[in-house]
C-alpha cells in the first residue's frame, strides 16, 4: 500500500454518523491494546480556539523538555498535519504501516473518518512513548472519538452555536455536548464568559468532585502592546506570542492558566523561562497567519468572524477579501460581519464541502456590491493579486486557507 491508498481508504470512510455511546471507538481501542491509556493526555474542547490553546499548551510542554505529541484537526495541506511528535509530523510510512495494522484489526467494526484517524494517533503516541499528548476535540465532546481518554486536565474554550445538526440548535444544548469531556475528579479550565454556561460547567464540576479554573476570574490578562500582556491573578508576570490578533492573549492565558493547574495539582514545576518561551514560539498556521500582502484566517463562525474583523477594522490598507464557506455554515451572519470591510469581494470554493458561490453570493450583496465570483483559488488568488497596494484576506474556511497556502507554497518552490 503506498501514501494514496490509504489515504483514500481513511477519506473514504464515513465523516459522521449518530450514536449515543462511545462503545465502537472504545471496543477498536480495546483491540489496538488501548493505547491511550499509555500517554499523559489535555483534552481541549470549545468552538473557537481550542486548536491555538492546544498549540500554546503543547509548546510549553516541549520547551519544557518533555517529549510531547499534538492532535489536532483538520489539517491544512497534508492530512499528517493532524499527527506530530516533537514540532514533527507522523511521516508517510508510519501512517501507512499503522493504517495497515487498523484496517486488519478493525475488520467489522464500521468505524468512522475520525474514530480511525484517533485510533492511529493514539497508537503512534504510544509507540513514540511521549510524555504528553495534547488532543484536541474534533466535534462536540461528550460523544466525540477523542473523549475516551483519561486526561489530567480539561480545557474548554469559548462555546458558540456551531455545528448545529450534530451538537443542536440552542448554546446550553451545545455546552452540555462539550461538558462532557469533564472527567470525575479532574480540574477544568474554561474560557467560557457566558453566566448560564459557566453556570453549567460549574455544576457539572461540582457533581464530578472537579476544580473549575475560569479565565478573566482565576487569572486575569491585559494587553501591554503588540502581542505583549501581563496577567495578574494566580499568575503575575509579562508575556508575550508571535501570533497576531487580541483574541490569541485570550488563547495564551488560557493556556497559562491550564499550566498553572499542571504545576500545582500534579508539581510538574515547569519554570517561569520555559513557560513564557513556550508561549512565544507557538504557531499554528491559517490563523491570522501573514505572507507578504496576504492574510490567511480559518475564522468560519460568526464568533471567530467578529475576532478577525477586530483585528483587520485597524488595518489602513484596502482590503481584498477572499471568502469561501463550508457547507452548514451560518452564511448569514458571516457575511454580515466581514463584507462590508472590503474594498472588494472574491468569492471561491475551497475543495472540500464548499457553499454553492450564488448562496455566498446573495448574502455578501447586501453588504458589498463589489462582488466577484470564481470556482478555482488559483485564479482567485491571480485576481486579488492584481489589487496594487492591498492586503489579501482569505477566510470564511480552513480549507479554503489550506488550498491558498498550498499554492503559495507550490509557487515558492517553482
Amino acid at each position: 500500500m503506498d501514501i494514496k491508498s490509504a489515504l483514500d481508504y481513511i477519506y473514504n470512510l464515513k465523516s459522521f454518523r449518530r450514536r449515543e455511546t462511545l462503545e465502537r471507538i472504545e471496543k477498536l481501542l480495546s483491540i489496538l491494546g488501548n493505547p491511550e491509556k499509555k500517554f499523559k493526555s489535555i483534552h481541549v474542547a470549545g468552538t473557537n480556539g481550542k486548536g491555538s490553546v492546544s498549540t500554546f499548551i503543547y509548546s510549553v510542554l516541549k520547551e519544557a523538555g518533555f517529549n510531547t505529541a499534538l492532535y489536532t484537526s483538520p489539517h491544512l495541506i497534508k492530512f499528517n498535519e493532524r499527527i506530530k511528535v516533537q514540532d514533527e509530523d507522523i511521516s508517510d510510512s508510519e501512517l501507512i504501516r499503522l493504517a495497515e495494522f487498523i484496517m486488519e484489526k478493525a475488520s467489522g467494526l464500521d468505524i468512522t473518518f475520525f474514530e480511525f484517524t484517533t485510533a492511529l494517533a493514539f497508537l503512534y503516541f504510544a509507540e513514540k512513548k511521549v510524555d504528553f499528548a495534547v488532543i484536541e476535540v474534533g466535534l462536540g465532546g461528550r460523544l466525540d472519538a477523542t473523549n475516551t481518554i483519561s486526561p489530567l486536565l480539561s480545557v474548554i474554550t469559548h462555546i458558540e452555536i456551531d455545528h448545529q445538526e450534530q451538537l443542536g440548535t440552542e448554546l446550553l444544548q451545545i455546552a452540555r455536548e462539550k461538558a462532557g469531556i469533564i472527567k470525575q475528579g479532574i480540574p477544568l479550565v474554561t474560557a467560557e464568559d457566558n453566566p448560564e454556561v459557566l453556570k453549567l460547567f460549574d455544576s457539572t464540576c461540582k457533581q464530578k468532585n472537579s476544580q473549575i479554573f475560569i479565565l478573566n476570574k482565576d487569572l486575569s490578562f491585559k494587553k501591554k502592546a503588540d502581542r505583549n500582556f501581563s496577567t495578574s491573578g494566580l499568575i503575575k508576570d509579562e508575556f508575550s506570542t508571535s501570533m497576531l490578533g487580541d483574541y490569541q492573549l485570550e488563547n495564551a492565558s488560557t493556556a497559562l492558566l491550564a499550566i498553572y493547574v499542571l504545576n500545582t495539582k500534579y508539581n510538574y514545576n515547569i519554570s517561569t523561562d520555559k513557560i513564557k518561551l513556550g508561549i512565544k514560539k507557538a504557531l499554528i498556521h491559517g490563523r491570522l497567519e501573514k505572507i507578504d500582502n496576504i492574510l490567511l484566517d480559518g475564522a468560519h463562525n460568526p464568533d471567530a468572524m467578529r475576532s478577525l474583523a477586530e483585528y483587520i477594522k485597524d488595518i489602513d490598507k484596502d482590503i481584498v477579501l477572499i471568502l469561501g464557506i463550508k457547507k452548514g455554515k451560518n452564511i448569514e451572519k458571516i457575511s454580515s460581519i466581514i463584507a462590508p470591510l472590503a474594498s472588494k469581494i472574491i468569492l471561491t470554493k475551497s475543495s472540500f464541502k464548499a457553499s454553492p458561490l450564488n448562496t455566498i453570493a446573495r448574502e455578501v450583496k447586501k453588504y458589498n456590491k463589489n462582488v466577484f465570483k470564481t470556482a478555482n483559488p488559483k485564479q482567485a488568488l491571480e485576481l486579488a493579486s492584481k489589487s496594487e497596494d492591498s492586503i489579501i484576506l482569505v477566510t470564511g474556511s480552513l480549507y479554503l486557507v489550506g488550498d491558498i497556502l498550498s499554492l503559495l507554497s507550490k509557487s515558492n518552490r517553482d
